[in-house]
Parts: C-alpha cells; structure tokens; sequence
C-alpha cells in the first residue's frame, strides 16, 4: 500500500471515529437534557429562614428527580446578579428560581431569560417594582408574602394588643430592602385608623439578633415609657424580649413580630409576645421550585393555594390558615404548627 492512499485510510478511520465519539456525545446530551437543570437563588445561607427556604427546595428537587444548584449571594447584591447573568450565559439551565436581594437590580437580567426561552420563578422577594401583585409578566409566577400586606397585618395587630391608644416603637431589618420598606409602609397604613396610637421610634436592626438587642436597648432608654415594639423579624424578637423579661422591663409591652417560628410560638404562649406573623419559608421556595418543575414538564402549575388569575402563591391566604389570619396569637397559637426556628 502506498503511502498516500495509507494517509487517506487512516483519515477516514480517524473521521469516522470522530463522527462516532459527536453523535455519542451528542445522544448523552440529549440524555442529560431530559432531566431539568434547575438554578435555586438564595440571598444568603446563614439565615434560620433561608436556611429553611433552601432545605424544602432540596427536598423537593430530590422528590421530583431534578438537578437543581443552589446559589448563595451572601447578601451582596452585585455578586447575585452576576450569578444570573452567568447562568443564563451557561446554558445550562432550564429554569431559574429567584430570591432576590434586590427585585430592582435583577429585574432586566431575569427578564431577558425569559426571552431566551429560560424559565424563571420568583419567591419571597417581588422583582421589577411589583411587590403589591407579587407577579411579573413574563414569569411563572409569585411565591410568598406581599410584604405590604403583613406590615397591615402587624400593625392591626398591635393596634388591638394597645386597645386602640399607645406609644410604639419599630426595629426593622435593612432600611434599604424592599421587604423592609413595604412591611414599614404596611404597619404606617394601618396606624392611619389609630389617631391615638404614636410611632415614637423606628430603629434598623437588620435581621441580626445581635443589633436587634442593642436597638432595643437603646430605645427603652430612649423611650422608657414605650407600650408596644414591632420586630421586623423573629431572630431579632427572641433576644430581645428575653433581654426585657430579665431585666424588669418587659411589664405591659406588647411585641408583635414576623416569623412564625417555635420560639416566637413558645413566647406567646407564655404571655411574653402578643403575636407573630406566620411566615412560611418552606412552602414559598418548595412551591416556587414544584411550578417550575410543573412547567417543564407541561403540566398546570398545582401547588397549594396556587391563584392562576393572579399568577401567585400568596402566605396570607395560604389554605393552612382556613380563610383566617396568619398573625399567630394565644387565640390560634394551639392549632397551628411553626416549621422553623431561629
């Protein structure tokens, strides 16, 4: 055999396995494709209500037999949108659930996937200025509390705990989050109806049991006649009215705070906390992930107390609560269940 028709023998072969090793290649893509890949968004993952939030989607990506990633943002805010633009630029996935730090930021990213034909549903968190609808055109749909809402709630809340008249002080998360802002709005609002009940302080605590303790500290000193405190969070009511118990200060203040958790459940029924606001960390990012996966595989999105007109899965109307109110107090505290824990 000469040398030039050897040469060309054994570029076919080498062609020929080539073509061999794509359409391989190309048949376990196909493969793989079947299964969805799933991108989970977190803010961050050393939070007691995150942490809860991220378990459920877990578990349900396991039940469901999806890849899905979890991305935590570490509350930074640049480093979660570069997350997104960097998975939607991989290709890789089918879907995004999305916890944003800021719905602002994202907003454009998160749209522009939907465009590429990449599915995208939110929890916890409204994106694109959308926080009294919850829903954003062009997503599945909306997966936890309006924010405005549960700020009425708690303020209603209070009002009644005072009996109509009362000073009230406010620790609040982050100022600058959209969660604390609609919350804050929400509780102003529903003092509207109570002429005679005074906001006297508001104070940033940011979530933190730490800062929420030194904020309450310092307002009893500030404040010493106070009748009520609002907690944005229960990690920061806990600390805190343990602190207020121990030193003789608690007396006949009221707290109202947002949560749901056993601690909170447990102070209640003890006397020491009015009421918390039932938050549901695990349904919100265990249903957003379920009508993720739901789409995908063409089916109706069917989580519970899902509203298909409104495009949301909302807490305060969640079936759990039977038409009732999701503030937890000693009138409903025995039949409810709190499903995490600070």
């Amino acid at each position: 055999m000469s040398a030039v028709p050897a040469a060309r023998w054994l570029a076919a072969i080498s062609a020929a396995i080539l073509l061999i090793g794509l359409a391989a290649s190309q048949a376990a893509s196909k493969t793989a494709g079947d299964t969805p890949r799933i991108a989970f968004f977190t803010d961050a993952l050393n939070n007691a209500y995150l942490q809860a939030a991220v378990s459920a989607a877990k578990q349900t990506a396991a039940a469901h037999k999806v890849q899905m990633d979890v991305f935590s943002a570490d509350w930074d805010t640049n480093k979660q949108l570069s997350q997104i633009q960097d998975a939607v630029s991989s290709g890789k996935y089918d879907a995004l659930v999305v916890e944003s730090i800021d719905g602002q930021s994202v907003c454009k990213s998160l749209l522009d996937a939907t465009k590429q034909k990449i599915l995208v549903s939110i929890y916890n968190t409204a994106i694109c200025g959308n926080y009294r609808a919850g829903y954003t055109p062009g997503t599945i749909g909306y997966f936890g509390e309006i924010q405005y809402r549960t700020g009425l709630a708690m303020g209603q809340s209070m009002a009644q705990a005072l009996n109509g008249k009362g000073q009230v002080a406010y620790i609040s998360g982050p100022v600058q989050n959209s969660i604390v802002t609609q919350t804050t709005q929400g509780i102003k609002d529903a003092f509207k109806k109570y002429p005679n009940i005074k906001l006297v302080s508001s104070l940033a605590g940011d979530w933190d049991p730490a800062k929420g303790l030194t904020a309450t500290q310092d307002l009893m000193q500030a404040h010493p006649d106070v009748n009520g405190i609002i907690y944005g969070v229960d990690q920061m009511a806990v600390p805190s009215v343990k602190w207020l118990q121990q030193s003789g200060k608690l007396g006949g203040i009221k707290i109202v705070s947002l949560g749901g958790t056993k601690q909170a459940f447990d102070l209640i029924r003890q006397g020491q906390m009015h009421s918390t606001f039932n938050s549901l960390p695990r349904e919100e990012a265990a249903y957003a992930l379920k009508a993720a996966i739901d789409v995908l595989s063409h089916r109706p999105i069917s989580v519970p107390g899902w509203n298909a007109k409104a495009r949301a899965y909302v807490v305060q109307v969640d079936p759990r609560f039977k038409g009732g109110t999701a503030m937890v107090t000693k009138n409903n505290v025995k039949k409810l269940t709190a499903e995490w824990s600070v």
